[in-house]
Parts: C-alpha cells; structure tokens; sequence
C-alpha cells in the first residue's frame, strides 16, 4: 500500500507555519510569514488576544502599523498577556486566505497538544 501524496499547503493557499523567535523590541523573526501574507509597510493591523494567543489582521482601522522593514512586532500590552519575553518561541500560523497572522505562545502550543483530541474522549 503507498503513502497519500501530502498537499503543499504553501502552493494551496492553506495556512504556513513557522517558529519565531522574539527580540528585545517584540518583534518576531520571521520573515516567511510576512511575505505568505502580502503585508507591506505602512499597512495597518489589528491585534486581538484570543485567551493567550494574538490574532493579527491587517485592516485599515488597526491600531498598529507595518513598519519599514518587514517584521511584525507586538506590542508590550500584548507580550505581557501573551506570556513572552526576550527569546521566546512562538509558533507561527499564516492564513493568506484569511490575511490573518495568529501567534501562539509556546505555554499555549504544550496545552493544545496536553489537551485530548475528540475521538480520543470515548
């Protein structure tokens, strides 16, 4: 019996993933993400926390702007409620279909897998 052929998510739009790492400044190294998206300087984002995890849109009522150079930052607000500090690893979720960026804090990534799946309930 052969494996299924596993669909590149990248080439079919679906969402890309990545691990960040944050800097002093709050903002996350990646660049992937950015570019999957198509976010560009001076366009406007909002953030929402989500428990403890951050959602990011790009709108044009967002609080928060792109700056020159290509990395989303979060704001201290934000890295506070998300539990991250210097050196933190955030895992990356980038849904171009959506133009959305979620961002979730390691401590939320070992819950979700600590967390039993639904058929695993009965």
């Amino acid at each position: 019996m052969s494996l299924p052929v596993l669909r590149d998510l990248a080439a079919a739009g679906g969402p890309r993933l990545s691990i960040a790492v944050i800097d002093a400044g709050g903002r996350l190294q990646d660049l992937g993400a950015v570019a999957a998206l198509g976010w560009r300087p001076g366009d406007r984002l909002l953030i929402t926390l989500v428990k403890t995890s951050a959602v990011i849109r790009r709108r044009s009522d967002g609080a928060f702007v792109m700056p020159r150079k290509p990395y989303v930052g979060l704001p201290t607000a934000v890295r506070r409620a998300c539990r991250t500090v210097l050196g933190s690893r955030l895992l990356l979720v980038a849904g171009p279909s959506q133009d959305v960026l979620v961002v979730h804090p390691e401590a939320a990534v070992q819950s979700m897998l600590r967390a039993p799946c639904l058929p695993c309930r009965r």
